[in-house]
């Protein structure tokens, strides 16, 4: 088995609320569907959630992944808070831009050189 498109990495202070991990290469549906039951379990324990999504390696997906993350959408619709995406890519920042207004979760785009002000507007 190949190894996971998304490592968990810890947050500088910890936080039970924050689950913090970067998306690499091409995202798959096994992928997703191992992110997707993971953060499920921490909402359970933990309640809401608060997302650090640093995709600055990220290369994309294949079709089933979207499929897949629908299948959780319900749960994870209002079950998080915040999300900050860290990233180097001008289309991934006008995507956070688009989608914050139609979504419960408040989304923000970071450029990979502020990882810290991310998981600080985090904590707010």
């Amino acid at each position: 088995m190949s190894e996971p498109g998304y490592r968990f990495i810890d947050p500088p202070e910890p936080d039970d609320r924050i689950v913090a991990y970067e998306i690499h290469g091409h995202f798959s549906a096994d992928d997703m569907r191992g992110l997707m039951d993971r953060l499920e379990e921490v909402m359970e324990t933990h309640g809401k959630l608060r997302l650090y999504q640093d995709v600055t390696d990220y290369r994309g997906f294949e079709l089933a992944a979207v499929r897949e993350k629908w299948k959780h959408l319900g749960k994870l619709w209002h079950g998080i808070e915040k999300v900050a995406v860290v990233g180097d890519s001008r289309w991934m920042e006008i995507y956070i831009g688009i989608v914050d207004p139609v979504t419960p979760q408040q989304l923000k785009y970071f450029p990979a050189g502020e990882k810290d002000a991310a998981f600080a507007w985090l904590k707010e």
